[in-house]
């Protein structure tokens, strides 16, 4: 057997190659000199010429799925840059001299007077919780503090009118839920160690002192749930939950 029968024959040997969480694929023909009724998968062993097929469907499944495990790498280090941003500056969403004191709210904002705040009740994007605040500060808000008893029944109620505005996508975040499962972040969290309120433009964070926990919460699940959400399932009373899942929110401003 000559070198390049045995290369040829090695190579239809090396049948899965696998990278992290990738599989590539590479058919080829079992040898001979000729080429004609030769099918080549491109693949990162052979670029895309003399005549090699397209991905087939597991390899295009399977480089979408290492697309998404780079998303989510680059979620995760962005959820980094916000924890090393908090612990230098103390909190997520400082002043740092941005505000504007409102006297009226902007366009889509609901003005509760006897709160003498803004809401602009987020029922169509789903964000992490650092997105939110984010999406909220860019508005020249803040994710919703809850100080008081009767701006959390409000809020609750205000959620209830709004009947099926806030009907939940299930398939992005629990797919097969219920609406049960519904919920929106509120700008509670647990990051610096201690409950409280993430800060923006005219709001400073703030230590949290009314709390309404729904039974058994906050239980901070595997030491990873430190965001804090009004759930559909208690009621609309608080719990805690994972930041980087994605859900709907309410913004803040405080006139």
């Amino acid at each position: 057997m000559n070198g390049f029968s045995i290369c040829t024959l090695l190579l239809q040997l090396v049948s899965i190659y696998v990278e992290g969480q990738k599989t590539t694929f590479l058919e080829g023909p079992l040898g001979g000199d000729s080429r004609e009724n030769e099918q080549w998968i491109c693949s990162p062993f052979r670029p895309a010429v003399d005549g090699c097929k397209d991905m087939s469907p597991m390899e295009a499944d399977l480089q979408k799925k290492q697309q998404e495990i780079n998303e989510l790498k680059a979620s995760l280090a962005k959820l980094q840059e916000d924890l090393n941003t908090l612990k230098t500056t103390g909190g997520i969403g400082n002043n740092s001299g941005s505000c504007q004191k409102r006297t009226v709210c902007p366009d889509g904002f609901y003005f509760n007077e006897q709160l003498q705040s803004c809401y602009l009740f987020q029922y169509v994007t789903n964000a992490t919780w650092f997105e939110s605040n984010a999406f909220c500060n860019a508005m020249g808000a803040h994710l919703v503090s809850i100080e008081t008893a009767e701006e959390h029944t409000w809020l609750v109620q205000k959620i209830k009118d709004d009947g099926s505005a806030y009907k939940y996508r299930l398939d992005t975040v629990w797919h097969g839920g219920t609406d049960d499962m519904y919920a929106l972040w509120t700008g509670g969290s647990m990051l610096t160690g201690t409950f409280g309120w993430a800060g923006g433009p005219c709001f400073d964070p703030k230590v949290g002192t009314f709390t309404k926990w729904a039974p058994g919460q906050p239980d901070n699940a595997n030491g990873k749930e430190q965001c804090t959400l009004l759930w559909a399932a208690m009621n609309f009373d608080w719990g805690d939950w994972y930041c980087w899942h994605r859900m709907h929110f309410i913004c803040e401003i405080d006139l």
